[in-house]
């Protein structure tokens, strides 16, 4: 908002006195020893919302013992073209200030002005709803960090933890405490802080126990009582929480038990291949799925892939169809794809120039058998490529032999 200027100072801003005090949102009660950050920015009108910034002021109160926060009213003469109008000013709450100094301590190259603090607050409990990040920056974890907007409304990804005023002086600024149980927000009277209070922890609580995969499915299901345009941000959220527990104070992996390879694969010689290599590949807790591989040879001396086998687990349909891809090589055209039945059991075959591949859904496995022809395999020369080659028969037979372990449901 461009502010009346003296005459002198057409490149002038006016920034009001601001004060206020934070409250609990549930019981009135003021809250101490919070960090309250005024960030006041410059901009030019004519480019838009979207054109560059100057900062004005960063400044930071710490709150009394009631709650209180002051800060005084300051004509900035620092614009400079293009920046020729206060853009805006706002404030953070329950988020920790860092002074300039030790900015300029981490950054001793650069120009520091501000924090990297966006306008955005609900990224911040977006990414880490607990606030246990190693480098997470609030005063009282009791509370959520709450955006203070003044003259626009909030315009945050989420406006859960934002709040706007038309006017800067002794505004009561709510601070939502976090709750073991969402539904204790409906004690607080205003409705709409009461429905911010329920959506925050209703988050937070997707992400409070991730030690075992029971758990982690009733998470993704109270991500999906959050607005429904934060379900997928939840969700993608929670999975790099789980994913990375290193990044995080006290934070446990999510074990998955699992299968033991033998039990899983076909270990033993078939039809002249036998086993040359076996694995657990892939295993992802937050998704459920695992991804067993064994590589068979008929070469003993060079011990040359013939063919390989995966078996996915898979619990989404969305995981199945991504398993069930038949990888292509050049010259693939789209629909070579041939449905066959193998022993009465149907499955998808793609028979290339260089491989044959085999794929089919065994109730919650997708089963992927490829082998590589003497094609595949011409770099070692003509011989050896056609005596590394399975047969018709050793390729039959090793689909069958699946087959029998892992029936096709699909």
């Amino acid at each position: 908002m461009a502010q009346p200027k003296p005459a002198g100072w057409p490149l002038g801003a006016r920034i009001p006195a601001i004060s206020g005090q934070v409250v609990d949102a549930l019981t009135g009660k003021p809250v101490a020893n919070i960090d309250v950050t005024l960030r006041a920015t410059a901009g030019t009108p004519s480019l838009g919302d979207d054109s560059g910034r100057s900062t004005l002021r960063y400044e930071n109160s710490r709150t009394s013992a009631q709650g209180q926060f002051n800060f005084q009213t300051s004509l900035e003469a620092k614009l400079a073209e293009p920046f020729t109008s206060l853009k805006g000013y706002w404030l953070s709450v329950n988020r920790t200030f860092l002074s300039i100094e030790s900015l300029k301590d981490q950054t001793p190259y650069g120009e520091v002005t501000t924090d990297s603090t966006p306008d955005d607050l609900s990224w911040d409990i977006a990414r880490d709803p607990l606030f246990n990040r190693k480098d997470a920056r609030v005063n009282n974890k009791a509370y959520f960090p709450m955006a203070v907007q003044f003259v626009r409304p909030c315009k945050q990804m989420w406006n859960a933890n934002c709040v706007s005023f038309s006017d800067t002086q002794n505004v009561r600024v709510p601070l939502i405490p976090v709750l073991d149980n969402p539904e204790e927000c409906g004690k607080i009277a205003d409705q709409a802080l009461g429905e911010q209070c329920r959506q925050l922890n209703t988050y937070q609580a997707a992400f409070r126990h991730v030690e075992t995969i029971a758990q982690v499915r009733a998470d993704k299901e109270m991500c999906g009582k959050v607005e429904p345009g934060l379900t997928k941000t939840c969700l993608e959220s929670l999975q790099l929480y789980v994913a990375n527990p290193g990044a995080f104070e006290n934070r446990l992996p999510l074990r998955m038990e699992v299968d033991p390879i033998e039990k899983v694969l076909i270990l033993k010689p078939i039809a002249g291949m036998f086993v040359i290599r076996s694995g657990l590949g892939h295993l992802d807790p937050f998704r459920e799925t695992a991804t067993y591989g064994a590589c068979y040879s008929v070469d003993t001396k060079w011990q040359t892939d013939a063919a390989c086998v995966t078996v996915s687990l898979v619990v989404s349909e969305e995981d199945r169809r991504t398993s069930s891809r038949i990888g292509a090589e050049d010259g693939y055209t789209k629909g070579a794809e041939r449905i066959e039945v193998v022993d009465g059991k149907t499955v998808t075959t793609l028979d290339l120039p260089k491989t044959y591949t085999s794929v089919w859904s065994s109730g919650p496995r997708v089963v992927r058998v490829i082998f590589y022809k003497a094609a595949f395999m011409s770099g070692l020369g003509e011989e050896r490529a056609r005596a590394a080659t399975a047969s018709l028969q050793a390729r039959h037979e090793l689909i069958r032999q699946y087959l029998l372990k892992y029936p096709s449901s699909h």
